[in-house]
C-alpha cells in the first residue's frame, strides 16, 4: 500500500510504502504511524520500523526524509478513518490458523468463531464466547460467561460525534491457563495479540484490555482492571478489585495488594498497595529516617 492511493496529492508531503497501521512503537518494519506533537516525533525519529508518517505541518519539517508523510491538521483522525476503512475491507487482519484439537470439552450453548484455535484437552463453559482470531492453548479452562477477544473502548471524536475505531487484533491464551466465570479478555488493537502466558489464572469477573501483555504463573483475583497495553510479568500477584492504569509496567514477582489502584510502573518484586497503590514498607522506612 503506499499513501497516494488513500490521500489527496494536496496532503502528501512525499509519498510512501506501508503495510500496516500501528503505534509509533512499533516493532513490525513499514509501519504507518500518526505523530501529534513532540513526544511522538522523538519516538518516530529513532524507530526503523517506521516508512510512513501522518503529522502536524508544523513538526514535517523535523522528520527524517526518507520517510512518507501525510500532512494533516488532525493527524490521530486521519489515521484511525483510514485504519477503519481498511479493516472493513479485510485488509489489516492478525495472521494465525484456525482449528481444534483433541479431547475438548465444549457446552452447547458456548460459541466458538470458525475463525479461533483451541488446543488439546481445553474446556470451554456454559455461554462462553470466543470470537474471531482467539488462541487458546492446551489444558486451558475457560469458565462459564467468559468473553475472549471482545472489542475495546476506542474511539475518535470526528464532525461532532464518538466514531468506534474497530479492533484489527486477536486474543492469545498459552497452556494451563485459568479464567473464572464472566471474565472479559479484549482482543488487541492492531494487528498483534493480547496476550496471557501459560499456568496463569485470573479470577471472577475480570476485565483484561486490548494489547494487554500478561507473563507466565501469574494470579489476578477476580474484580480487578488491567487497563490497555499494560505489561505484567512473570510471577505476579495481582489482588482483588486492584486496578493497573494504561500501558504501565509490572516486573516479574511484583505484589499488588488487594483493592490497589496503579497509577505508575512497579519495580520487579515489589510490593504497593493502596488508592494510588505506592509501596508502604519504603514508606515507612522513610518516615523512621526523618524522625531521626
Amino acid at each position: 500500500m503506499k499513501l497516494s492511493d488513500f490521500f489527496s496529492p494536496t496532503q502528501i508531503l512525499s509519498d510512501g510504502y506501508f503495510t500496516q497501521l500501528d503505534e509509533v512503537n512499533t516493532k513490525i518494519k513499514n509501519s504507518l504511524v500518526f505523530c501529534q506533537n513532540l513526544d511522538y516525533l522523538r519516538l518516530v525519529n529513532s524507530n526503523p520500523n517506521i516508512s510512513c508518517v501522518i503529522t502536524k505541518p508544523e513538526l514535517a519539517e523535523q522528520l527524517p526524509k526518507e520517510l512518507g508523510a501525510v500532512s494533516s491538521p488532525n493527524p490521530k483522525n486521519d489515521f484511525y478513518l483510514l485504519y477503519n476503512q481498511l479493516f472493513q475491507e479485510s485488509v489489516i487482519i492478525p495472521k494465525m490458523e484456525f482449528g481444534r484439537g483433541s479431547e475438548c470439552y465444549i457446552h452447547a450453548s458456548a460459541y466458538i468463531s470458525d475463525k479461533s484455535f483451541l488446543g488439546n484437552n481445553v474446556t470451554v463453559g456454559p455461554n462462553v464466547v470466543v470470537q474471531d482470531y482467539s488462541y487458546i492453548g492446551d489444558n486451558s479452562y475457560i469458565a462459564s460467561g467468559v468473553v475472549i477477544g471482545a472489542e475495546g473502548l476506542q474511539f475518535i471524536e470526528h464532525q461532532g460525534r464518538k466514531i468506534r475505531v474497530q479492533h484489527a487484533g486477536g486474543t492469545k491464551i498459552g497452556e494451563d491457563v485459568v479464567i473464572l466465570s464472566n471474565s472479559v479478555v479484549a482482543k488487541s488493537l492492531f494487528q498483534e495479540f493480547t496476550y496471557i502466558g501459560n499456568h496463569t489464572q485470573i479470577g471472577i469477573l475480570t476485565n483484561v484490555g486490548h494489547g494487554v501483555r500478561i507473563g507466565e504463573n501469574c494470579a489476578i483475583a477476580g474484580n480487578c482492571i488491567i487497563a490497555g497495553k499494560a505489561e505484567i510479568g512473570n510471577n505476579v500477584w495481582i489482588g482483588a478489585s486492584s486496578s493497573i492504569a494504561q500501558g504501565l509496567k509490572i516486573g516479574n514477582g511484583a505484589q499488588i495488594m488487594m483493592g490497589s489502584v496503579v497509577v505508575d510502573n512497579v519495580n520487579t518484586h515489589q510490593i504497593v498497595s493502596g488508592n494510588f497503590a505506592f509501596s508502604h514498607k519504603n514508606h515507612v522506612y522513610q518516615h523512621i529516617r526523618n524522625k531521626r
